[in-house]
């Protein structure tokens, strides 16, 4: 493998990575975020 296809390669696991992060979010985390809004805005 040459460094130029290495690199895309490694490019393709971070996307995948951010991708499975943003789903994880989307699914676990915005209960969550929206608990602490909500709390916020009945101060």
């Amino acid at each position: 493998m040459t460094e130029p296809e290495a690199m895309i390669v490694l490019n393709n696991i971070q996307l995948a990575r951010e991708e499975l992060f943003d789903d994880m979010m989307e699914k676990e985390g915005m209960k969550a975020a929206q608990e602490v809004i909500n709390r916020i805005k009945n101060l």
